[in-house]
Order: C-alpha cells, then sequence, then structure tokens
C-alpha cells in the first residue's frame, strides 16, 4: 500500500489489475491509495470549484507499474449495479511514475449531493487494446468542505455570528414600507389606488348601444349607435355608391365568365399551366439594335448549357440586329421563333465567309424565323455552319448587299444536318449561291435555294459534298452566269423530286458536274431559260451515276444542249431512262470518252450529235414517232 503525504486525507482504498505499458493489462492484486484535496496555494477568498484531485498507485505483482496508460473514471450511487451519477471522465496518456499517478476529476456540480458516492475505474496501456475494469467500486468519502456545507441548511440563529442588530431577536419589525405607483399603504396594509390603475369592467351596453367611457371602478357609460352613413363613392375596379341611406357596392368584373367572386392579388395559374424549366423566353425592349442585345445577353447568360442539360431560346416577334459581331450558338440550345414572316435576326456582313449573322454550335437547332445579313462589306453570310450539326426547320434565310459572295445558308465541314421548310435566297455581288456545301451533307427536305443577280449564280452549291435533297427547287436567274446545281470534288447529290431552273443573260446550266462531281437525280424537273448558251445538264469529265424520271428543257438562243457530256481523258457511262429531253440545237451531244445509253424515253428537237457512242432503245421523238435502236433519233 503506498501514502502520499502531499494529501493527508486519504478518501478510498482501490483494488484493479495493471501491467507495465509494453505488455496488455491483466488482472492482479493492486493496491491504489486515493486522496483527494485542492490545491494549497489557493487565496482564502477564492470560491472551490468541483473538480478534485485523485491520486492513486498502479502495482503489479508487487512491484510499481510505469509508463503511460489510458484511465476512465464513471460515479455510481451505490457499490454494485445502480445508476450512474454525472459524466464519463476520461484522461488518456497518464504518466505512471514508480506507479505513483496524480489526475483531476470533476464529474459536474450535482455530482456530489449529501449521498453517498463509488468510484469505478478502467484503465488499459496508452493508446492500446480494450481497458480492464477494476472492481470492486472505491467509496468517496467526504471532505472538510463537504462536511461543512452539508450542515449549513440546518444553522440556528445561534450558531451564527455578526447578525445585525435589528434581526437578533429573530424578528423583523424595523422594516420601514413606502407605497409605489398605483399602490396605497394604510397602516400596515396595501390596497390598488382605482384613480390609477383600471378595474375589472363589469358594466355592459344594451343592444343598439355602445361603450363610450369606462370608470375607475369598472362601470361603464354607454351611447346609442350611430346609423346610416354620410356618402360612398365608388373607386376603381368597383360598382356602385350612393349619397346616403342604404347603399350598394359591387366588384366592376372584365371579360368573360360566370363567377361572383374575385380573386387575390397574388394568385397564380401554376396548376393549369405548364411550368417552363428550360424554355428562355427573350421579348423586344425597344429598338432593332436594343432587341439584339437583349437576345445576345440571355443566350450568353445560359451559362450551364451541355447536351444532359438542354435549353430552348424562344423569340418573341420583333427585329433583332445583332450588327456585326455573329450570334454564336451554344451547343444543345435551340432557338425558335415566332414564325418567319414577324420574327427575324439581322446582322451585317464580314470581311470573308467564315462567319454569318447565326453561327451554328454541334446539336443545335434554329426554326420558325428570319435570319437575314446585309452585307455591307466584303462577304454577307445568313447562317454560317462550321463543323457544327445545325438542323434548320422553317427557316428563311437572306443574304444581300456584298460586294464579293452572297451566301444564304453555307454549311462547312458538316456531316449531320437537317434541311427542312427551308428557304434560301442569296442576291448581287459577284457570286451569289442560295446553300453552298462544303465537304458536308445535309438532308434538304421541301427547300427553295436561290441565287439572283450576281455575276454568277448558283442555287445549290456541292463541293466534295453528298447532299440528299428531296423536293428540293434550285433557282438562278439574272447576271451573266447561271447554275441551278453546281457539283465538283466527288461531289454526288442525291436529288428525288423538286426542280432546277436557270436563267441568266449569258450561259445557264441546269445541273453542272466537273472534276468528279457527279448526280443521280430521279423525278425531278430541269429548266433553262435565255442566255446564249444553255445546257440541261452538263458532264464536265465527269459522269452521272444515273438519271432516271426527268424532264430536261432547253430554250436558249444560239446554242441550246439537254444532256452535254464533255472530256479531255477517260472513259464514263450516263444512263437515262423514263425522261423527256427537249432541246433545240441537240437532245444529247457526246465527245468520245462517252457512252449514253437512253430508254424508254422521248428525244424532241435536235438530233442526236458528237462522238462517242449513243444508243437508244425504245425511244421516241417530238412528233411521236418510235425508234426500237440502237439508233437515236
Amino acid at each position: 500500500m503506498c501514502h502520499n503525504g502531499n494529501f493527508p486525507d486519504a478518501i478510498g482504498v482501490r483494488r484493479f489489475g495493471a501491467t507495465q505499458s509494453a505488455k496488455p493489462i491483466r488482472r492482479a492484486l493492486l493496491w491504489i491509495v486515493v486522496v483527494v484535496a485542492g490545491v494549497s496555494s489557493v487565496v482564502a477568498a477564492a470560491p472551490l470549484g468541483t473538480a478534485f484531485t485523485y491520486q492513486g498507485q498502479l502495482v503489479q505483482a508487487g512491484v510499481p507499474a510505469g509508463g503511460s496508460f489510458d484511465f476512465q473514471f464513471k460515479l455510481f450511487d451505490v457499490a454494485v449495479g445502480g445508476a450512474q451519477v454525472g459524466v464519463d471522465v476520461a484522461r488518456n496518456g497518464v504518466a505512471v511514475d514508480e506507479g505513483v499517478f496524480t489526475i483531476d476529476l470533476d464529474f459536474g456540480g450535482t455530482a456530489f449531493d449529501g449521498q453517498a458516492r463509488f468510484l469505478e475505474i478502467r484503465v488499459r496501456p496508452a493508446g492500446g487494446g480494450g481497458f480492464t475494469l477494476l472492481a470492486p467500486r472505491q467509496a468517496i468519502m467526504a471532505t472538510p468542505y463537504a462536511l461543512r456545507s452539508s450542515n449549513a441548511d440546518a444553522a440556528p440563529w445561534s450558531g451564527i455570528t455578526g447578525v445585525p442588530s435589528g434581526l437578533a431577536d429573530g424578528i423583523d419589525n424595523d422594516t420601514q414600507y413606502t407605497a409605489g405607483a398605483g399602490l396605497n399603504l394604510t397602516g400596515g396594509q396595501f390596497s390598488v389606488n382605482l384613480s390609477v390603475v383600471q378595474a375589472r369592467v363589469t358594466g355592459t351596453c344594451a343592444a343598439g348601444s355602445s361603450m363610450r367611457t369606462i370608470d375607475g371602478a369598472g362601470a361603464v357609460v354607454c351611447e346609442p349607435d350611430d346609423i346610416g352613413i354620410g356618402s360612398i363613392v365608388a373607386g376603381p375596379g368597383i360598382t356602385g355608391g350612393g349619397g346616403g341611406g342604404s347603399v350598394m357596392v359591387g366588384v366592376d368584373f372584365a371579360g368573360t365568365g360566370s363567377a361572383a367572386m374575385a380573386a387575390r392579388s397574388d394568385h397564380t395559374h401554376d396548376q393549369f399551366a405548364a411550368k417552363l424549366v428550360r424554355t428562355v423566353t427573350v421579348s423586344p425592349v425597344g429598338t432593332a439594335t436594343e432587341n439584339g442585345t437583349a437576345l445576345r445577353n440571355a443566350l450568353n447568360g445560359l451559362t450551364d448549357a451541355s447536351c444532359d442539360k438542354p435549353y430552348l431560346l424562344r423569340i418573341e416577334p420583333a427585329q433583332y440586329d445583332v450588327g456585326t459581331m455573329p450570334l454564336v450558338m451554344k451547343e444543345c440550345v435551340g432557338i425558335e421563333g415566332g414564325g418567319e414572316l414577324v420574327t427575324e435576326i439581322r446582322g451585317a456582313g464580314a470581311a470573308t465567309t467564315n462567319s454569318g449573322t447565326i453561327v451554328g454550335a454541334p446539336n443545335t437547332e434554329v426554326r420558325r424565323l428570319t435570319v437575314r445579313n446585309t452585307g455591307g462589306n466584303t462577304a454577307a453570310v445568313a447562317i454560317f455552319a462550321n463543323a457544327a450539326s445545325l438542323k434548320l426547320t422553317h427557316i428563311t434565310a437572306l443574304a444581300a448587299g456584298a460586294t464579293g459572295q452572297n451566301y444564304a445558308i453555307y454549311y462547312k465541314s458538316t456531316n449531320v444536318a437537317d434541311l427542312g421548310n427551308v428557304t434560301a435566297e442569296a442576291t448581287g455581288g459577284s457570286v451569289a449561291r442560295g446553300i453552298y456545301n462544303q465537304s458536308s451533307s445535309p438532308f434538304m427536305t421541301d427547300v427553295r435555294a436561290s441565287a439572283v443577280n450576281a455575276a454568277t449564280n448558283t442555287g445549290v452549291y456541292n463541293d466534295s459534298s453528298t447532299p440528299v435533297m428531296t423536293n428540293v427547287d434550285a433557282i438562278a436567274s439574272g447576271g451573266a452566269t447561271c447554275h441551278g446545281i453546281y457539283n465538283t470534288g466527288t461531289a454526288l447529290p442525291v436529288i428525288s423530286g423538286g426542280s432546277v431552273f436557270a436563267a441568266c443573260t449569258a450561259t445557264n446550266y441546269g445541273v453542272y458536274n466537273t472534276s468528279g462531281g457527279s448526280v443521280l437525280a430521279s423525278h425531278a424537273t430541269i429548266s433553262v431559260l435565255g442566255g446564249s448558251t444553255g445546257y440541261g445538264i452538263f458532264h464536265d469529265n465527269a459522269p452521272s451515276a444515273g438519271l432516271n424520271g426527268l424532264r430536261i428543257s432547253v430554250f436558249s438562243g444560239s446554242q441550246s444542249f439537254g444532256i452535254y457530256n464533255q472530256a479531255t481523258s477517260g472513259a464514263y457511262i450516263i444512263d437515262v431512262g423514263n425522261s423527256i429531253i427537249t432541246a433545240l440545237t441537240a437532245t444529247v451531244r457526246n465527245d468520245d470518252e462517252f457512252v449514253t445509253r437512253i430508254g424508254a424515253s422521248q428525244l424532241a428537237g435536235g438530233a442526236v450529235q458528237g462522238a462517242g457512242t449513243v444508243k437508244c432503245a425504245g425511244v421516241y421523238d417530238e412528233i411521236f414517232d418510235f425508234h426500237a435502236g440502237p439508233a437515236c433519233p
């Protein structure tokens, strides 16, 4: 057993198991001598806290333990079982030197209320393994301070020193009292001053009258109610009123309906209308330029747009002028107007054709509006898409006013694009193209592409492109040279239905194939009018993949050719079936490099010309004379 001389007031003895810090704690007979004391240097006037000092000794097999240990302490109301009192107290990393350790414990201010308390202890080497319970619990003994405070509530007057002389006889008979506001003091009795404090109201007023005053005692004075009003004037939204007597007012309803009640001012119709979460509406705010700024700001404000979170930008009917800076679309953000005749986005020209009033982005769509480029520079492009899968639906695209190139729609390096119900018109300059496909293969359905009044006009220009053209009208007119459709650089458009028209002052080509460009055409009408020279279909070192069900009509000045085949080298085959070819100079004109085969068709006008081979099978002429073949009329 160990005794600590610094704390003479021992409060208990505790048995528990312990080991050296390097070994697991095992149960062994150990003695802990625990003492509790205040800090000896505390000034006498300072209040005591609720903590006390616990000192003990860890011993194993008669040898004091040493090292760092973790302790857990709990307080109970009985030695075995019972209820825990106060909070758990943990002390980790406690230094134990030659078995001796000292710890401050604080179970709170309410843990010691004069009843017996028992301390439960658990211990382990610092930071390792489970805790070992040391049994039995240790009784907490009283200290001088606690003994004194436990009797303080039973101290008699005779046991108190320093009592004031007025209380020495145990009776308070010298205190002087004064009545405050609202109170009266008579002798030793207080009462309420009713001139200041209102008593409980006890009176009532009969029907047809109201309280006028209440006196201090609670009695009421009544007076008759006023009957009638002077006049009522109906304000905005109110009907009725009058100058006196009985009058009636009501709600001034507007519109239609049968409800007899008015709605609250903050009511909503959310339950009747769908909430638009990813639709942003752009409304006109002033001039066309101010509207254009509002449109650009709305588009730029969609900072979180993506194909996982697409948006629709809905534009109300108006003109929106974006100036010389193109409106660059965002991926997976569509733009929709209120209709081609009432909603227009316009912009100015640029130095090159690699720009436009609208510049497309991948996975986007523009629909139900007009896009215009007014030029004023070298190039004017209404809609430009570069490597962008831009879909156009119910769109009118207009480009004019540039001194060089005017392109209504320009697709560049775009493999996936759809055009449906589109009107594309380019006007003036040195080159005008309604639709220009460069290394692009859009699907074009119900499209009208026109180019007018430039030096060279082309309705649809295909450069190394393979568009699918269904019911497409390609028109070129005015100026010196016209191409309804121009195919070059391995272009192979597929034409089904629709029409081609070329009418310029000098040379006109319905369909022009050159430098590897070709065409697969069926059930279309090709018309060439005016100028000095006209060609329905012109092959320049290029074949046609197949011509079927065509109606080709060429009526030009000095030279008119239905199909004109020209080459400097190579070998080409042209197959024509179920078609009508009308031309004044020659229905077919061949070079040596071509083999042209015509079946079940009409050749009306000038006879077949040139070299090479032209074979007919079941062909008839303009007066319906039948030619079985192989000679052609």
